[in-house]
């Protein structure tokens, strides 16, 4: 891994690697109901991307995405942002 530092927080528990996560057609994440993601930083390490937002449509998926050029549609409620 070339990123060192998304390397040192994934060692030390300090983010999530999501990479094996379901992906939307869209290229989001959907994260398991049970992954809690409070205090922690959220990352694709096999694409070596860090997680911008997470967001909750109505259905209740929610669904993380790597850029800002991916914001969250119209409705859904930001649940995390780095």
């Amino acid at each position: 891994m070339r990123n060192c530092r998304m390397q040192e927080m994934l060692a030390g528990g300090e983010a999530i690697n999501l990479s094996n996560c379901q992906r939307t057609p869209e290229g989001g994440y959907l994260l398991p109901d049970d992954l809690s993601i409070d205090g922690m930083d959220l990352c694709d390490a096999a694409a070596e991307a860090w997680i911008w937002l997470v967001y909750q449509p109505e259905n209740g998926q929610r669904i993380a995405i790597t850029g800002p050029e991916q914001p969250a549609p119209p409705g859904c409620q930001v649940v995390w942002a780095r």
